[in-house]
């Protein structure tokens, strides 16, 4: 069973990903199965890694609140 992958992104020409994954693979980009799912709840972590794509660190203290989890 293939699932549907959703990319959320700002609208852009006709160049856009969706619109270059389409045309190379000749239909929507599909994934075979889901192994893991990651949720961020916040940037707090134990590490800081210079190459976080979220800015956490042990530092930052944001967190999703118990409403919205």
């Amino acid at each position: 069973m293939s699932v549907p992958l959703t990319v959320r992104q700002q609208p852009t020409a006709a160049g856009g990903f969706d619109a270059r994954t389409t045309r190379s693979l000749g239909g929507a980009l599909r994934a075979n199965s889901i192994r893991a799912v990651q949720l961020n709840l916040g940037l707090r972590c134990d590490l800081a890694c210079l190459n976080c794509h979220v800015g956490s660190s042990p530092d930052r203290d944001e967190e999703m609140t118990w409403d919205t989890m």
